[in-house]
């Protein structure tokens, strides 16, 4: 439900606050709470159509009948104008609806340019290395018992010579064929 497709639908009924029943105000407030608190998601809502929204509410003269809209409203705003001290390109992008990929690039830095979102192609040696790992610690856990054995890909990790994730590990090891699927390495 992280998606502008669904929190758009919820920002139209929050318009008209004012004659919403008290119970569907509380369930808008609530699935945007769990969206900016719980997912940690808040930047969805940096939108100026949101914030005008916002404003409307607390300049409204009864606020104490929308007092949870009123508290969410300046969590959200709060939590905006904090993260554009840090973020110049902040109030350019309350004017764009956001997917979760672009939340993540404004809140954990922009790409530079030439970089790509994904990591490089393997190299020959680091395919090499990884089958070596895989090899080593398959059967016997590298000389710790199957029985005690950890999770195969967190131990071969850190032993990487690159820095790579965890999912690109996975899906490096099924494409080279050294296991047949990614549920064959589910974390327990």
């Amino acid at each position: 439900f992280a998606n502008p497709n669904v929190v758009r639908p919820y920002i139209i009924l929050l318009r008209t606050y004012s004659q919403n029943s008290v119970h569907t105000n509380h369930c808008i407030t609530r699935m945007l709470h769990r969206l900016a608190v719980d997912l940690k998601m808040e930047a969805l809502l940096y939108q100026l159509s949101v914030f005008s929204l916002f404003n409307k509410i607390l300049g409204d003269p009864a606020p104490a009948a929308y007092q949870e809209l009123v508290t969410f409203a300046k969590y959200v705003l709060n939590r905006f104008f904090v993260f554009a001290a840090k973020n110049n390109k902040a109030f350019v992008e309350l004017l764009f609806w956001k997917n979760v990929g672009a939340v993540r690039e404004m809140t954990e830095g922009y790409n530079k340019d030439g970089e790509g979102k994904k990591k490089g192609k393997w190299t020959p040696e680091e395919e090499e290395q990884l089958q070596q790992l895989y090899e080593e610690y398959k059967d016997s856990g590298g000389g710790v018992p199957v029985i005690h054995m950890p999770d195969i890909v967190e131990t071969m990790l850190p032993l990487l010579s690159s820095s790579r994730t965890r999912r690109e590990v996975v899906s490096h090891m099924v494409s080279m064929g050294l296991v047949d699927s990614v549920k064959d390495l589910k974390k327990e």
